[in-house]
């Protein structure tokens, strides 16, 4: 039996009415770009070029970078079959908007282009963005240290599945119409664990629905696979210049590849959990949209109901899967091989309990009187597969229950504890642990096994405010090497605790 988990945490924020900003809607960023041209001296892939969006103190080319606002998630593109940077400027400018660097692959843009040389260079451009903002300089600070994204259209979106293979930090992928090749990329696919998300056109002419279908259904080891299909849409839906030809106009084409596109980014990146209630949950319902979902990682999200007496918790996890929403007052935090069990399923508390829906999703209703006047409320989300896979996820809810949800993050604190992630997973001999405080004070980051016994203890100090990181060799308190299998690491910080589940392999 195997068995999969992970521990997520999300504040609901109980406060007064706000008027949430559609994801499609320009973020508080301001904008600026640059085009940059450089040998690459550490992979010696020669001359590479590429297109820079970044947040600014002004909108416009060459602007000068922001970084009050950051460091940033750095965020990968790759264009199109004869495709250049500048034929995606919206969707890359409005991806930077909501407090992203967005760095643009301009290389092979040929008729014969070298795809896997493709890949490469944009590794060198990630690279490169990096080393400039620890740079001294304008863009010093621009960026974070923690996991990349990439995002790609058509060739380039194929290309995602050759970059996943030779850089570990890229850890969420986003495919925007992917041209399917059948090479080595499908075992890349077959091993990614990360976050794998596709989009196609249904009038697709190009790259039909059923090329783009074949790399969802090749990461089935994806914590996180999401397939959607946008109905009436062709191939051209994440450019700059969209035919109005098409069923669905040329505008919600474009509006919708910076909901889907941007939306995934915060709610992966950034932690905005919540956010999948509007790409996966009732929030997309009336859009022309139609997906599929196996998480074995389930997202969990809750959301104002049309009745103000009620909240919305969902999540999505496999079709048909045997799922339970509940809630507690208490939880508690024992290790188990499918994470920490946090609180009791008492009958009266379970929201939800049955099959998935055919996308994988499930959504219930959480009455607020009947959280009276608890001090936290804890939903708890399983799915139970039929290969005898348990995946949990958590949210804790604080405050005035009598007001409405109005934000979500990544974390049991309002002020952003929490685990950005743990790489390469599965690993063999060096796993790099990485995680963000929101206040300084005392840490501890510590591995068990599936019995809940301490193996390792990977640090114990007091930290400052920020990004940090833990190393971990695969090796036990007494210096063993521990065996092959699955193992939990915990980062207890002040009254706070999360856990990452990880894999050693031989």
């Amino acid at each position: 039996m195997r068995y999969t988990s992970c521990l997520l945490f999300l504040l609901l924020v109980f406060a007064g009415p706000s008027a949430a900003q559609p994801i499609e809607a320009d973020g508080p960023f301001l904008v600026g770009r640059t085009d940059v041209v450089f040998d690459d001296d550490v992979f010696g892939q020669g001359t590479i070029r590429g297109r820079i969006y970044y947040p600014a103190t002004a909108a416009g080319v060459e602007t000068q970078p922001d970084a009050s606002g950051g460091p940033f998630p750095l965020v990968a593109f790759q264009h199109g079959y004869l495709g250049r940077p500048r034929n995606y400027d919206d969707l890359c400018e409005h991806i930077a908007s909501w407090g992203f660097v967005v760095a643009s692959t301009g290389t092979e843009t040929g008729l014969f282009p070298n795809q896997p040389q493709y890949a490469r260079d944009t590794r060198s451009l990630l690279y490169y963005v990096e080393d400039q903002s620890d740079a001294p300089g304008s863009f010093n600070g621009m960026v974070d240290d923690g996991p990349w994204a990439a995002s790609g259209h058509s060739m380039g979106g194929g290309v995602l599945a050759l970059l996943i293979g030779i850089e570990p930090r890229v850890q969420t992928i986003i495919g925007l119409q992917s041209a399917f090749v059948n090479d080595a990329r499908i075992d890349n696919l077959n091993a990614f664990t990360g976050r794998h998300f596709q989009i196609a056109g249904s009038v697709d002419g190009i790259v039909p629905p059923s090329q783009v279908v074949r790399y969802f259904n090749e990461a089935d080891a994806a914590s996180r696979n999401v397939y959607f299909e946008v109905i009436g849409m062709g191939h051209s839906g994440p450019t700059d210049n969209v035919p109005n030809n098409e069923p669905l106009p040329a505008a919600d084409q474009k509006r919708l590849h910076k909901r889907l596109v941007t939306g995934i980014l915060r709610a992966e990146i950034k932690g905005e959990e919540n956010l999948y209630a509007e790409l996966l949950g009732e929030g997309i319902a009336d859009e022309p949209v139609e997906f599929d979902a196996t998480c074995t990682d389930p997202p969990l999200w809750v959301r104002p109901s049309t009745d103000p007496s009620t909240v919305v918790v969902g999540t999505a996890g496999a079709p048909g899967a045997e799922t339970v929403l509940a809630w507690s007052d208490r939880r508690g935090m024992r290790p188990t091989p499918v994470g920490e069990i946090g609180i009791a399923l008492s009958p009266q508390r379970i929201l939800f309990r049955g099959p998935a829906a055919a996308d994988g999703t499930a959504e219930a209703l959480l009455p607020l009187a009947d959280i009276g006047t608890a001090d936290s409320v804890f939903v708890q989300g399983l799915a139970l597969g039929s290969t005898g896979s348990v995946t949990r996820v958590e949210a804790q809810a604080t405050g005035n229950s009598a007001a409405p949800v109005s934000a979500a993050s990544r974390s049991t604190d309002a002020i952003g504890t929490r685990f950005i992630d743990a790489y390469p997973n599965p690993f063999r001999d060096d796993l790099t642990v990485r995680y963000h405080l929101a206040e300084a004070g005392p840490i501890e980051v510590e591995v068990y096994d599936v019995l809940g016994r301490s193996v390792s203890v990977l640090s114990t100090s007091t930290q400052a405010v920020g990004m940090h990181e833990a190393r971990w060799d695969g090796r036990d308190a007494s210096g063993r090497a521990v065996a092959p299998g699955l193992y939990v690491i915990r980062l207890h910080a002040g009254d706070t605790h999360h856990s990452h589940t990880i894999v050693r392999v031989p």
